[in-house]
């Protein structure tokens, strides 16, 4: 997608690692005591697969900070995958 002249590409690693990266400029890691990522639905998901990300981030700089992930809801049927063949939920 081009938007004023630069390209911009929807990634979810690369998404997740910016947002993280600001959140820790507003908050600099080693004044963290707690944190928590929250979601819900497709979000919840989210909280699940990037918790222990965000952790290893917050840790790098502060291993003492708590992290959190609260999923507040979600549900996700764990079948196989039409690409994979393999449950995606397990």
């Amino acid at each position: 997608m081009n938007i004023n002249g630069r390209n911009i590409s929807f990634r979810g690693y690369n998404n997740t690692v910016q947002h993280v990266k600001y959140v820790l400029n507003l908050l600099p890691p080693e004044k963290i005591d707690t944190f928590v990522i929250n979601g819900c639905s497709a979000g919840g998901l989210a909280v699940y697969t990037w918790v222990d990300t965000i952790a290893q981030f917050i840790h790098g700089t502060n291993p003492a900070a708590k992290v959190y992930g609260l999923a507040d809801s979600g549900f996700f049927l764990d079948y196989p995958s039409f690409k994979t063949g393999t449950n995606q939920y397990t």
